[in-house]
């Protein structure tokens, strides 16, 4: 359901709320009319943005958790701290709970009201107080979220990004023979052997990708050294130069 249509069908719902006796199929049948589709059909989409109110109580103990707020923050970084180190979330919250009872660093429990008994808390209960503590993996790990970029023409607004080559490198030499593109064998470039990497800091490639948000279209030049100004602004003043008119990025955008 497009944006257009739901903001339609929140405005009929207030107005159905607010209109007198006899008044309400009127408005369903007008509104139905305005946006091309049957009543019946425009009932079923009324059913998807009206929120469903209840008056059943609030417990009175709603958002309250047995497990400590300490207990949540060792999960919670048993979690992280695995997905940090294998890329990707190893751990079950099963089993960075057992191994973090076993380690005596949390007990979560929970007193049966009806028996006085202390039972372990179930993986549902301390899920659920992972997520009221705000400190659940699924939130801890969301993208933040995105403002896109407004652009009302080619040439308004531009992007530009340098990434490192990873693989290759030029190697400078006297002669064809000695000097050229060389492949980083990861046999001789790692961590371990820092000083290799260094040697060759300056003559690594990197690409800088320019794109104008309007239009999509994409500027590359690849460059020697690093991530500079002065790299920077040399890939800039390329960009900006004149290529033709086969290239209209160049070109002033006619008012």
């Amino acid at each position: 359901m497009s944006a257009v249509i739901t903001q339609r069908l929140v405005d009929l719902v207030r107005a159905l709320d607010a209109a007198g006796h006899g008044r309400r199929t009127a408005l369903c049948r007008a509104a139905a009319h305005d946006l091309g589709l049957s009543l019946a059909t425009l009932y079923r989409k009324l059913e998807e943005v009206t929120v469903v109110t209840t008056t059943r109580k609030r417990r009175a103990d709603a958002g309250k958790s047995d497990l400590t707020r300490q207990e949540a923050l060792a999960i919670s970084a048993a979690l992280i701290e695995s997905a940090r180190r294998n890329e990707k979330r190893l751990y079950s919250l099963g089993d960075a709970v057992d191994a973090l009872r076993i380690s005596g660093m949390i007990r979560a429990e929970a007193v049966d009201k009806a028996t006085g008994e202390l039972r372990p808390m179930s993986l549902s209960a301390i899920g659920r107080a992972l997520h009221s503590y705000k400190l659940h993996p699924d939130q801890l790990l969301a993208p933040a979220p995105v403002t896109e970029l407004a652009s009302t023409h080619p040439n308004h607004v531009w992007q530009i990004d340098a990434s490192i080559c990873v693989l290759y490198y030029l190697k400078p030499g006297a002669d064809s023979k000695t000097n050229g593109l060389r492949v980083m064998d990861a046999a001789e470039f790692y961590k371990n052997k820092p000083k290799n990497l260094l040697r060759v800091a300056m003559d690594r490639v990197w690409s800088y990708e320019i794109t104008d948000h309007a239009s999509g279209w994409i500027y590359l030049e690849y460059v020697m050294g690093a991530e500079s100004g002065e790299n920077l602004c040399s890939v800039l003043i390329n960009a900006m130069q004149e290529r033709g008119d086969a290239d209209i990025l160049t070109v002033a955008p006619r008012s």
